[in-house]
């Protein structure tokens, strides 16, 4: 998802204003202060800010300065300083920083590009390659993250995988794990098919299923969270006129397996609801990456991904109904 992405635009605007005036923290103070660099404490040496890269100063044109920050974004950065790798204020913010300039970049190439530059740099570091995985992860990947964006996070393992030889790093094998499950079911994609099961032991399929919009609900109603969606969907009205006027379709799937929970919440579901289960098979079969219950997709007529994983206020306002 994007959410959150936007809150960080004006930083970037405001990176990309001051980074035109070349300046530097160490010359100005020895500057202002009549004192050459050697002569200060060597704490006040300590890097305390990212290290951006300086834009030409004949650069103006917006679309051009976004470009030439992102692919030389990490030309000033020391990768094999292991201090610095762990100085947040310095590493973990131009991440930050990064991550959000990578989201918001309109050329997928260029962000490819950018993303293997990165990972060709990182990747003759041990340190490096133990603390900035972890850091894309934390950003990226993670479910709390106002940042999460899975198919970035993708490709960065997609290139990242490509400068580690098999062999060489122990972390590999949790980063192929990732890499696979977090390109699954992006927006834009087709979503997965599956098979499911109606309470009336009659079988039905995802792409067979007729509607102009689906909301694929992956569910577990003894989780506190699951039942705090079902509340907010079951209380809006704007949704339930929907889904009498066609519009919308609700496809409320139980994916832990036992039938007995199942059948016995199945009074606590909307009767204009499709209520199924998939007998596990979904889990087992690793179509979907569900890290957390609920899981909310927005899909279309065609079944393609409008919305993966997404807070039901987000779909609330994508507006679909």
């Amino acid at each position: 998802m994007m959410t959150g992405l936007s809150g960080r635009a004006g930083l970037l605007l405001f990176l990309l204003a001051a980074l035109s005036c070349h300046c530097h923290a160490g010359t100005t103070l020895g500057t202002e202060v009549g004192t050459s660099v050697a002569a200060l404490p060597q704490d006040t040496l300590v890097q305390s800010s990212f290290p951006y890269p300086d834009l030409p100063q004949a650069m103006t044109d917006p679309a051009e300065r976004r470009s030439f920050l992102l692919l030389h974004y990490w030309d000033k950065y020391d990768f094999s300083d292991a201090a610095l790798l762990h100085r947040v204020a310095v590493t973990e913010q131009g991440l930050v920083d990064y991550v959000a300039l990578l989201a918001e970049h309109p050329d997928p190439a260029e962000t490819v590009q950018s993303l293997d530059t990165f990972c060709s740099r990182l990747a003759p570091y041990d340190e490096a390659r133990a603390v900035l995985p972890r850091l894309m992860e934390k950003y990226l990947y993670d479910l709390a993250s106002l940042l999460r964006h899975d198919a970035l996070y993708a490709s960065f393992l997609d290139k990242l995988l490509s400068h580690v030889p098999a062999g060489t790093d122990a972390r590999r094998s949790r980063w192929e794990y990732q890499r696979a499950m977090a390109a699954k079911n992006n927006p834009g994609a087709p979503a997965a098919d599956f098979v499911y099961y109606r309470p009336d032991g009659s079988q039905g399929s995802l792409h067979g299923t007729q509607a102009s919009h689906l909301l694929l609900l992956f569910y577990d109603p003894a989780c506190s969270t699951c039942q705090d969606m079902l509340k907010a969907m079951q209380a809006d009205v704007r949704l339930a006129t929907a889904i009498a006027a066609g519009r919308v379709q609700v496809l409320a799937v139980y994916t832990e397996g036992d039938e007995q929970v199942w059948r016995e919440w199945l009074p606590d579901l909307p009767v204009a609801w499709m209520a199924a289960t998939d007998k596990g098979q979904i889990r087992q079969a690793e179509l979907y990456d569900l890290r957390a219950m609920p899981s909310l997709y927005l899909l279309d007529k065609d079944k393609t991904v409008l919305l993966k994983d997404a807070d039901y206020e987000v779909v609330r306002h994508a507006g679909i109904y």
